[in-house]
């Protein structure tokens, strides 16, 4: 499972930078509201490197309220990123519903593109 280092009851929901929350160091928490999933990971590229797949190390983990949540140290600004979530009767790639960028990429256009990291003061 992912880390769950700098998670908390409050963190952000989407992708928050650690420098967003007001706390040291690099890298970004990740948190969503799936009460009826039976598993969400995050995939994306982060810090240059492609993480993809359904794996243990992108696993998401499951609060009691149905908040999952997770800490990977090597994202950053720009990186881009979206949740894979597995349900009762489906999966798929879902956007990031809070996100604050979304990537323009003609090859997977909106609906389909993916979320981008950025910092909450990147914006006016």
């Amino acid at each position: 499972m992912i880390s769950q280092a700098n998670c908390t009851a409050t963190t952000p929901m989407g992708a928050t930078l650690l420098s967003d929350q007001g706390l040291p160091g690099g890298g970004a928490t990740f948190r969503a509201w799936a009460p009826r999933a039976l598993a969400v990971y995050v995939n994306g590229v982060f810090g240059g490197v492609s993480r993809t797949g359904q794996t243990s190390n992108l696993l998401l983990a499951k609060d009691a309220n149905g908040y999952w949540s997770g800490f990977l140290p090597e994202a950053a600004d720009g990186d881009p990123y979206h949740f894979y979530i597995v349900g009762a009767g489906s999966q798929g790639t879902k956007r990031d519903p809070c996100a604050r960028e979304l990537a323009n990429d003609p090859a997977h256009p909106f609906p389909l593109c993916a979320a981008v990291l950025r910092a909450a003061n990147a914006y006016p």
